[in-house]
Protein backbone atom coordinates (compact mmCIF):
# COMPACT_ATOMS: atom_id res chain seq x y z
CA UNK A 1 0.00 0.00 0.00
CA UNK A 2 2.96 2.46 1.12
CA UNK A 3 4.66 2.03 -2.38
CA UNK A 4 1.20 2.64 -4.53
CA UNK A 5 0.95 5.78 -2.10
CA UNK A 6 4.77 6.88 -2.80
CA UNK A 7 3.98 6.03 -6.72
CA UNK A 8 0.47 7.74 -7.32
CA UNK A 9 1.92 10.59 -5.71
CA UNK A 10 5.31 11.14 -7.81
CA UNK A 11 2.37 11.23 -11.06
CA UNK A 12 0.33 13.72 -9.22
CA UNK A 13 1.69 16.60 -11.21
CA UNK A 14 0.70 14.89 -14.25
CA UNK A 15 -3.37 15.46 -13.33
CA UNK A 16 -4.85 17.83 -15.21
CA UNK A 17 -8.42 17.32 -15.33
CA UNK A 18 -11.70 19.24 -13.18
CA UNK A 19 -11.51 17.81 -9.96
CA UNK A 20 -13.56 17.94 -6.48
CA UNK A 21 -12.05 16.68 -3.31
CA UNK A 22 -14.87 15.58 -0.45
CA UNK A 23 -13.19 15.08 2.79
CA UNK A 24 -13.81 15.46 6.55
CA UNK A 25 -12.26 17.18 9.32
CA UNK A 26 -12.46 14.19 11.64
CA UNK A 27 -11.04 11.65 9.79
CA UNK A 28 -8.63 9.61 11.74
CA UNK A 29 -8.18 7.19 8.55
CA UNK A 30 -6.85 9.50 6.04
CA UNK A 31 -5.74 12.49 7.73
CA UNK A 32 -7.45 15.78 6.59
CA UNK A 33 -3.97 17.00 5.20
CA UNK A 34 -3.86 14.56 2.57
CA UNK A 35 -6.91 16.48 0.57
CA UNK A 36 -4.88 19.47 0.87
CA UNK A 37 -1.44 17.63 -0.25
CA UNK A 38 -3.65 15.94 -3.04
CA UNK A 39 -5.14 19.44 -4.38
CA UNK A 40 -1.88 21.43 -4.07
CA UNK A 41 0.01 18.40 -6.47
CA UNK A 42 -2.21 18.56 -9.00
CA UNK A 43 -1.78 19.97 -11.99
CA UNK A 44 -4.82 21.02 -12.50
CA UNK A 45 -5.75 25.04 -12.25
CA UNK A 46 -6.99 26.64 -9.15
CA UNK A 47 -10.19 27.32 -10.89
CA UNK A 48 -10.94 23.44 -11.72
CA UNK A 49 -10.41 22.29 -8.63
CA UNK A 50 -11.93 22.68 -4.99
CA UNK A 51 -12.44 20.97 -1.69
CA UNK A 52 -15.20 20.56 0.26
CA UNK A 53 -14.89 19.84 4.11
CA UNK A 54 -17.22 17.96 6.41
CA UNK A 55 -17.05 18.96 10.07
CA UNK A 56 -18.99 16.13 11.83
CA UNK A 57 -18.75 13.13 9.77
CA UNK A 58 -15.75 10.56 10.21
CA UNK A 59 -14.29 7.89 8.10
CA UNK A 60 -17.55 7.06 6.17
CA UNK A 61 -18.84 9.77 4.89
CA UNK A 62 -21.91 7.96 3.42
CA UNK A 63 -23.06 5.93 6.62
CA UNK A 64 -22.53 9.27 8.68
CA UNK A 65 -24.47 12.05 9.63
CA UNK A 66 -23.60 14.21 6.60
CA UNK A 67 -24.00 11.94 4.15
CA UNK A 68 -26.81 13.73 2.48
CA UNK A 69 -24.70 16.76 2.35
CA UNK A 70 -21.85 14.67 0.42
CA UNK A 71 -24.20 13.28 -1.69
CA UNK A 72 -25.91 16.83 -2.83
CA UNK A 73 -22.71 18.40 -2.87
CA UNK A 74 -21.08 15.68 -5.59
CA UNK A 75 -24.96 15.96 -7.61
CA UNK A 76 -23.94 20.02 -7.51
CA UNK A 77 -20.47 19.25 -8.37
CA UNK A 78 -21.30 16.80 -11.67
CA UNK A 79 -24.78 18.91 -12.51
CA UNK A 80 -22.56 22.02 -12.98
CA UNK A 81 -19.79 19.69 -14.65
CA UNK A 82 -22.44 19.16 -17.22
CA UNK A 83 -24.15 22.45 -17.57
CA UNK A 84 -20.64 24.21 -17.88
CA UNK A 85 -19.67 21.51 -20.84
CA UNK A 86 -23.51 22.06 -22.45
CA UNK A 87 -23.07 25.62 -22.45
CA UNK A 88 -19.53 25.92 -24.46
CA UNK A 89 -21.04 23.17 -26.98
Amino acid sequence: FFELLKKSHSLLHKVNVPVFILHNRRERTVLPESATILCESIATGISEKSIMWLDRSEHQTFCDCERDKAVNAIIDYVSGRIARKSSAV
